[in-house]
């Protein structure tokens, strides 16, 4: 690390940029886990006592999309 505080090979301006496009990259994620729990709520309400049956695919689909999410943010 130089004596600035930033790594030698990052500039102030990569560093902001990348923490931008890291920032926008969270959001997109958190607006993918709306969409699929939107979907699971809709197939819940349109299949009523059958749900179980019916909604397997979109439940797995946004369960496994949270876990992905999960495993995003812990990494940072």
């Amino acid at each position: 690390m130089s004596g600035g505080g930033f790594p030698e090979d990052k500039q102030p301006g990569e560093l902001f940029k990348a923490r931008g496009q890291e920032a926008a990259q969270r959001l997109i994620g958190v607006e993918k886990l709306k969409i699929l729990r939107e979907r699971v709520r809709k197939c819940h309400r349109e299949e009523g006592v059958n749900h179980f049956e019916n909604c397997a695919e979109p439940v797995d689909a946004y369960l496994k999309a949270l876990e992905a999410h999960k495993q995003q943010k812990n990494a940072l």
